[in-house]
């Protein structure tokens, strides 16, 4: 029986936070959709996503699409009053989402951060809700009151880490929670476009990624303060002046999420000529830049603040070794000298991490294989998503309190 005759089916309701086709966040949002159109026999999937999304990224997933207008809370504003500027598009969201949600009904809405848990409120008494946390909210003022208000009109929880749950339990004392991995798929799909990969290197005048005798880092992720990789720059900088080994690249992939960061990062290059090692290739498909994963002599993430990045899953996939800090919920996976090496937010530390790797073949190599056995372990893909419908399911058969 084809999905659009069966009758009754129950009304998911998926909520995405951001317009952007890449992101750790969008990609789990993705994975979602494509696994829950297997059971369109059962569910009726109804996508709520902001204005400014391609309009074909998400549509071949869903029964119907439903825009509203952009904007999001912000995640890790230094001073509380930052999140003021917030105000003025949460009263036109608010409104309008009254206006959409008013004549739909839903037997579950599944809320991808939880930073759009005030929807969660909108929705409180016409269906359930499940919420996915996958930041560390700050500052802690800010989280506390946060997690203390939404935890009470949200059904169910799902943290990305098990710091991030235990954060949580400790601030609400509920126990409505579980923590499901981010996670990428094992399959070897990217091969496909292996030759565009070839042909960007090659447009973009990358030929350093075609010559083995390179040391390669990448650096996945938004340029933004939070992901801190101005931090980066500044350790390249140092071992120009010190370093008496051949310079490595540092390759970033991701967007500028902030409007104005990718620029200091530009201008702190051209300012300190290290144009010869720093590459800013803005957001790449996955499907590309994966073909050179197993190749990269290390992945960095120089975060001041994480839920569990999808990089990590990335890394211990293709068994690139990881320089990492200690953030969030990496603490839970990496294990310094194991499967990573952790460092300090400084400069001193992240430039001796990049040395090691330069200098020790052995530790590289431990690193790769422990990083890879993690990754069997702690992040099955397939196994999450299974554990998500169950979840699901549970919910939405659960009597409505």
């Amino acid at each position: 029986m084809l999905y659009k005759e069966v009758e009754n089916r129950k009304r998911i309701l998926m909520v995405n936070h951001s317009p952007e086709r890449f992101g750790g966040a969008n990609d789990d949002y993705l994975r979602l959709l494509k696994h829950l159109r297997s059971f369109r026999n059962r569910f009726h999937i109804t996508a709520l996503i902001p204005k400014g999304t391609p309009p074909d990224l998400y549509s071949e997933y869903c029964d119907e699409v439903i825009y509203y207008t952009q904007g999001f809370f912000p995640v890790t504003a230094r001073k509380i009053t930052e999140y003021l500027g917030f105000l003025k598009v949460f009263g036109a969201q608010r409104a309008e989402l009254r206006r959409i949600l008013h004549d739909n009904k839903y037997d579950i809405a599944v809320l991808n951060v939880v930073v759009m848990g005030w929807i969660a409120k909108i929705l409180h008494h016409s269906c359930r809700q499940l919420v996915f946390i996958r930041e560390t909210i700050l500052p802690d003022p800010v989280r506390k009151l946060y997690y203390r208000i939404f935890a009470r009109f949200g059904d169910f929880y799902i943290a990305v880490s098990r710091t991030i749950e235990t954060d949580y339990i400790e601030l609400t004392g509920r126990s409505n929670i579980l923590t499901l991995n981010s996670a990428v798929e094992s399959h070897d799909e990217h091969y496909h476009y292996s030759s565009e990969w070839k042909d960007f290197i090659t447009e973009n005048g990358y030929e350093f990624l075609n010559d083995n005798q390179e040391k390669v880092f990448f650096c996945l992720g938004a340029l933004c303060e939070r992901k801190n990789q101005t931090l980066i720059l500044e350790a390249v900088k140092k071992m120009t002046e010190e370093y008496s080994g051949k310079m490595p690249h540092f390759v970033f992939i991701g967007d500028d999420s902030e409007g104005e960061y990718k620029r200091r990062m530009e201008s702190f290059i051209v300012q300190n000529d290290l144009g010869n090692y720093c590459h800013l290739t803005g957001p790449l498909p996955r499907n590309l830049f994966y073909n050179q994963l197993e190749r990269v002599s290390g992945i960095i993430i120089s975060s001041k603040s994480e839920g569990l990045p999808l990089v990590i899953s990335e890394a211990l996939r293709f068994g690139a070794p990881l320089i990492t800090t200690a953030v969030g919920g990496i603490r839970d996976v990496i294990k310094h000298n194991v499967n990573g090496l952790i460092i300090e937010n400084n400069v001193k530390s992240l430039r001796d991490a990049i040395e090691r790797l330069l200098e020790d073949d052995s530790l590289s190599r431990k690193l790769s294989e422990n990083g890879k056995l993690t990754f069997e372990s702690e992040f099955n893909l397939d196994n999450n998503l299974g554990r998500f419908v169950e979840i699901v399911d549970g919910i939405i058969d659960s009597p409505k309190l």
